[in-house]
Parts: structure tokens; C-alpha cells; sequence
């Protein structure tokens, strides 16, 4: 059952995707890369965790009020740790992954200073450190940090530790694993996950059924996958706040119906995400004043328009967003993401199928945008990102010029499939 659905009709979420989404992503990010003081990391202060994000989830919480019982100099450490820490969270998902990675690094070295790294202190620092490696693409190192923080909960007598920060740790690192074509070692982290999270951390709870739902997506059991997409609203729901979580929850849930090939469906949840998002940034609601959405979730959004249209065969359109997505990407400098990494190759065979212009600007097209993620490509492969998925001979295919529109391996080729939308557990 669908929830708390929008009517949005196709011809007025076709006129959002290709007149408003970019103008609106641009004017998001570019208002907010130079923002005020309470955004640089330079001149917020250092009193308690960033203002914009108090609080991660309320177990993040309760664990500084426990490490507050320690005498005043170390408890000055471990307050600017986990302030560059957490705001370090909060740069990720807005899609600035070097400026998070950043931080969160200033907070693993000055909790370094007073704090052995065997300590389970450091089960935070260093579980951060392991979302900010995932984000760029580097899900081997991802793997090492998470079962680093998840050793260091190891034997902890606290429910902060055992219920929330463990079950957090473990949660991503399944979805590591997923990405890693590792099923079995995904299901079982992801499992473990879900018996230690807290009945009552819904937000917790909506992250580890949004992963679960993209575990099936991977083995394209779309059934079970909108089935865990649709817990992970309803819990959601049950928070009862509108935040950026929920934006990417109606993404996740759009994007397997459209797999599924429930388009329609799937297109009142896409408009809704779009609306919600719109409302984030507008902050008409009082509750939602001065609150931003994530940048990278309007270029997640653009792809996945990108990809209805392609499913509607409209092709010209479909190749527009994704080229509009791509922009986006390349504005807030994440060409290295695995997001950036897919869209690029989709747009390369969109160009190889329906090319825009004579067959050598076309081949050159493609040369170029396979050229700029040839490096993170690579990478990807070699951690069996694509595994299984056609990818290399797909790519090898692109790259040849001897073959045309109406060749059939170029008629074959389809799209590979967008990335879902993690939660980000972030208050906004």
C-alpha cells in the first residue's frame, strides 16, 4: 500500500524535472556554499555539537551526556571531537564530501591526543571516517573502518553502545558489503542490525529497512525491496517530522516501482519527493524555518526523473536530465562518487544510442565523459562494484567507434541502474 501520496499528474512533474529542478538545485547550492559563519567550520563555535546539527540521533546525544561526567580537560577533547565529527556527517550529506571528510578527520586526530585508538571511544570517530570513504566510492577502506568502529563497541557494558552506535556500524557496513557483491556478509551484518536497534530509534530503524530494501533491489527482488522501502516510510511516518529522510525515502520508494514496472505509481511518489523537497528548501512550514535540504538529493532526484523518462522512451528528455544531474554533480565536485560514476555511463550510452549529433561529435562526446571517471571507474571495478552486471563489456562497446546506433550490441545496451538514497540519521 502506497502512503501519504500527492496527485501529481505527468505533465506537471514533466514541467518541474525540466524547467525547475536544476534552476533549483543550482540556487540551493550556491546559496549555501558561502553561507554565514554558523556554517564554516573555521568560525562555528566550539561550545557543544553544530548548531545545524545538534543532535544525529538521539543516541549521539545521550553519549556526550555521559562522556560530560569527566573531568573538564578531557571532556573539552572528546566535546570538539565529536563537534568536527558530526558536523563532519552533516558536510557528507550535503554532498561535500572532501569538506566532511575534513572534519571528521580533525575530530579522529584531536580525540587522538588524549585517547588511545584502541578505545571504544573511538567507535564514532572512526565509524564517521568509514561513511566519509563509502561516500567517495572507496568501499574497501569503507569495510576496514566499519568493522574497526564495530570492534571497538566489542564488550562495552552501555546500551549506548550495544543498542545504537554498534547496530549503526553494522548497517553500513551491509550496505558496503552489498555494494562489494558480498549478499551473504550483508545479510547477516544487516540482520545483527536490526535485533539491536532500538524499538523506539525510528530513525535508526527507517535507515536499516532503507538498506535492506536496496539489499533485495540488488538481487532485483523489487517485491521485498518496496516492501522494506515501505516499513522504512512508515516509520518515518510514525516520527511524524518532515525532514530530508523522508525526501529520500519517496525517492527509494519511486525508484522500485519504476524496476518493477509500476511507472504511474511510481511517478506519484517521484512528485512528491520533488514536493517535499521543495518545501524543505521554501521553509513555508514554521517547524521547517531555516532548515536546508541535502544538495545532493536534487541531483539524485534529477537522475531518477532521468530514468522515467527513459523508461517512457522519451529519450531526448531523458538524456536532458541526466545531463542536468551530471552538471549538478560536477558543481558540488564529486565526479569521484559511484553516483557520478553510473550517470556518466548512462549518459555515454544514451549518446551511443540516440546520438545528438554526426557520428564523430558523438564518439568524441563519449570519449570525453568516459576519459573524466576512466580513474574512479577503475576503482570501482576492482572492488566488484560491477560485478555480474555486463558493465566492462558495456564500456568496452562504448568505446568503440566501429560501432554505430543501429548495431546490435548498441541496441542491447540499457542503463545501469541508479543508486538508492541512504538515510542520513541527521537532524535537519
Amino acid at each position: 500500500m502506497l502512503i501519504s501520496r500527492t496527485t501529481c499528474s505527468k505533465s506537471a512533474l514533466k514541467a518541474t524535472s525540466r524547467r525547475s529542478l536544476l534552476i533549483v538545485s543550482l540556487r540551493t547550492y550556491s546559496t549555501s556554499s558561502g553561507n554565514s559563519s554558523n556554517n564554516n567550520p573555521s568560525t562555528t563555535t566550539r561550545r557543544g555539537f553544530p548548531k545545524t546539527g545538534r543532535v544525529i540521533t538521539e543516541h549521539l546525544s545521550k553519549l556526550h551526556q555521559d562522556l560530560s561526567k569527566n573531568e573538564p580537560n578531557f571532556r573539552q577533547t572528546m566535546t570538539n571531537s565529536m563537534y568536527s565529527v558530526f558536523q563532519g556527517r552533516e558536510y557528507l550529506e550535503r554532498g561535500a564530501y572532501e569538506q566532511g571528510e575534513k572534519l571528521i578527520i580533525d575530530g579522529f586526530k584531536t580525540l587522538n591526543t588524549n585517547v588511545d585508538f584502541s578505545s571504544s571511544l573511538f567507535a564514532v570517530p572512526t565509524h564517521a571516517m568509514g561513511l566519509a570513504s563509502v561516500r567517495k566510492g572507496d568501499f574497501k577502506n569503507g569495510s576496514t573502518l566499519f568493522n574497526l568502529a564495530i570492534d571497538r563497541c566489542k564488550d562495552v557494558d552501555s546500551i549506548v553502545y550495544k543498542n545504537f552506535i554498534l547496530p549503526e556500524a553494522l548497517n553500513d557496513l551491509g550496505l558496503c558489503l552489498v555494494r562489494q557483491k558480498k549478499p551473504v556478509d550483508a545479510y547477516e551484518a544487516f540482520q545483527r542490525a536490526e535485533t539491536l536497534a532500538n524499538d523506539n530509534d525510528l530513525n535508526q530503524l527507517s535507515s536499516i529497512f532503507t538498506n535492506i530494501g536496496e539489499f533485495y533491489k540488488d538481487g532485483k527482488n523489487f517485491s521485498q525491496s518496496n516492501l522494506y522501502h515501505g516499513k522504512a516510510h512508515y516509520k518515518l511516518i510514525d516520527k511524524g517530522k518532515v525532514n530530508i529522510d523522508l525526501v529520500r525515502c519517496l525517492l527509494n520508494r519511486a525508484q522500485v516501482l519504476r524496476l518493477d514496472g509500476n511507472i504511474s505509481e511510481g511517478r506519484t511518489l517521484l512528485a512528491e519527493a520533488i514536493t517535499t523537497l521543495r518545501s524543505l528548501e521554501a521553509g513555508k512550514d514554521k517547524q521547517l524555518k531555516n532548515k536546508r535540504p541535502r544538495h545532493i538529493d536534487w541531483a539524485k532526484i534529477l537522475i531518477e526523473c532521468g530514468h522515467f523518462y527513459y523508461d517512457e522512451k522519451a529519450y531526448g528528455q531523458a538524456k536532458m536530465i541526466l545531463k542536468n544531474a551530471k552538471d549538478l554533480l560536477d558543481l558540488l565536485e564529486i565526479p569521484h562518487s559511484p553516483d557520478a560514476v553510473i550517470n556518466t555511463i548512462n549518459l555515454a550510452i544514451l549518446e551511443k544510442k540516440y546520438p545528438t549529433t554526426n557520428a564523430a561529435a558523438s564518439a568524441e562526446q563519449i570519449k570525453v565523459w568516459l576519459k573524466s571517471i576512466e580513474h574512479f571507474y577503475s576503482s570501482l571495478k576492482e572492488q566488484r562494484f560491477f560485478s555480474g552486471s555486463g558493465v566492462t563489456n558495456l564500456v568496452k562497446n562504448l568505446q568503440d567507434t566501429k560501432l554505430d546506433a543501429d548495431s546490435q550490441e548498441v541496441k542491447n545496451m540499457v542503463l545501469i541502474s541508479p543508486l538508492h538514497s541512504p538515510l542520513s540519521r541527521v537532524t535537519m
